[in-house]
């Protein structure tokens, strides 16, 4: 995408001066954001979704331009993006790390890239049949990584329920004087 592609590593580039997002299509952030970063949870899922994007340029007022973003996110941080429980934002991957340090793979993967390969791979999306693709319709994978990342950005309330529904009991601070927490489990049986 040449000048309509941008990677960034610093999460104050996304707001603020980010003058390079109005004219960016695919942006990659690497190792950028943070899940629990609650200031940017905002800013990120509205790049992603508003039709509209406010940049700035240093010493110019702001402006509105046509947000055409499309944003790409790696990380080896265990909570990488703020996923909420109706999300429809994130489409995550985790990857199998058995690849880790072989530079024979990861050679040969660079040798094909730079000899022609990543032209080839272009040419074989290019033939692709996508009349039938919907990019608003997500593939049904509701990953295990997927529902950590939903539990870690819950408010507190939410994550005391679901502890409470997962342990069968309400835990409680231990009495003065003792270790152990106060445990008020209910019976299977029992009407709430």
């Amino acid at each position: 995408f040449g000048v309509h592609t941008c990677m960034l590593t610093n999460t104050e580039h996304l707001a603020g001066f980010n003058d390079h997002l109005s004219y960016a299509v695919f942006v990659f952030l690497n190792e950028a954001i943070w899940g629990g970063n609650k200031k940017l949870e905002g800013t990120i899922k509205s790049i992603i979704t508003d039709k509209s994007l406010r940049t700035e340029k240093k010493f110019y007022s702001q402006v509105e331009t046509r947000n055409c973003t499309h944003i790409m996110v790696a990380t080896n941080e265990d909570w990488s993006v703020p996923v909420g429980h109706d999300d429809r934002r994130f489409f995550m991957l985790d990857l199998d790390n058995s690849k880790i340090g072989d530079a024979t793979y990861f050679g040969a993967l660079a040798d094909q890239v730079n000899n022609g390969g990543d032209s080839a791979f272009v040419h074989h999306l290019m033939q692709l049949d996508l009349s039938d693709f919907d990019v608003r319709k997500m593939p049904n994978l509701e990953s295990q990584l997927k529902l950590d990342h939903k539990m870690r950005s819950a408010d507190r309330i939410s994550n005391w329920w679901i502890d409470v529904l997962t342990e069968g009991a309400v835990i409680l601070k231990p009495k003065e004087g003792s270790s152990s927490p106060q445990r008020i489990e209910w019976a299977d049986d029992q009407e709430l």
